[in-house]
């Protein structure tokens, strides 16, 4: 059993998940200026830290699309509104307690839009039918200093028609960071019947800078639907650049 506790705390609302068992079984979320997280002994409550907003380009683009789609949903006929609130149990999610879960009409029509825009795709007004997302496994990636150079490994190769291969990574950090999770941004999404390996140094350096012999970058893939906007599993790997 699942309750959802929203507080208004100065302007914005705050939500925190609660998973009940006897008492407490789990919470995620925010509440009360703290932070309910699972850590690798169990769970962390910690005081909320309100990151900065850089308002980078990259940002700002983003921002643009989620409200740009959003505001297609009114401009829908009745028929096609229609197709989002009845058929949204055939693309159901797990949430962050891994229990299976089912989005409303309009949050699904924004999901899948969001990412079919970002993939170059149209905008689909009705829902389609769902299709497989096959695995994408990152095997290694290996980051060369110096030549800028970044060669991932990936499977399936070559990449399936009707799909894009995402690979995200993160900015350099100190190799004695082991969570860099909340740091991966996507860096390019590659076509299908693209092969492995990927070179994605050009791409990296754009957005993160010249690598530099020591630091640790994460990277991971995942495929995404042309078709739908489904995305698939991501697998992830930490590499040292050389």
């Amino acid at each position: 059993m699942k309750k959802n506790e929203i507080k208004k705390v100065g302007g914005p609302i705050i939500m925190l998940k609660v998973l009940l068992g006897d008492i407490v079984a789990d919470m995620r979320g925010k509440s009360g200026g703290m932070v309910y997280q699972r850590g690798r002994y169990g769970l962390i409550k910690r005081v909320k830290v309100t990151p900065v907003n850089p308002q980078t380009t990259i940002q700002q683009t983003q921002r643009g699309t989620f409200s740009a789609v959003s505001s297609l949903w009114r401009g829908l006929t009745e028929s096609e509104r229609n197709t989002w609130l009845t058929g949204s149990g055939a693309f159901p999610f797990s949430d962050i307690f891994g229990n299976r879960q089912t989005l409303s009409g309009n949050s699904l029509f924004v999901k899948l839009n969001t990412v079919l825009v970002n993939l170059g795709q149209a905008v689909i007004n009705t829902l389609p039918s769902p299709v497989a997302v096959a695995l994408a496994t990152i095997v290694s990636a290996v980051s060369t200093s110096g030549a800028d150079t970044i060669a991932v490994v990936f499977t399936p190769t070559p990449i399936p028609a009707g799909f894009k291969l995402v690979i995200e990574a993160t900015p350099q950090v100190s190799p004695g960071i082991t969570f860099v999770k909340n740091q991966y941004r996507i860096v390019e999404r590659v076509n299908a019947a693209g092969t492995s390996p990927h070179a994605l140094g050009a791409a990296y350096v754009a957005q993160f800078g010249s690598l530099v012999s020591g630091q640790k970058i994460g990277f991971r893939v995942y495929l995404a639907s042309k078709t739908t906007g489904q995305v698939g599993i991501a697998t992830a790997i930490t590499t040292i650049v050389v």
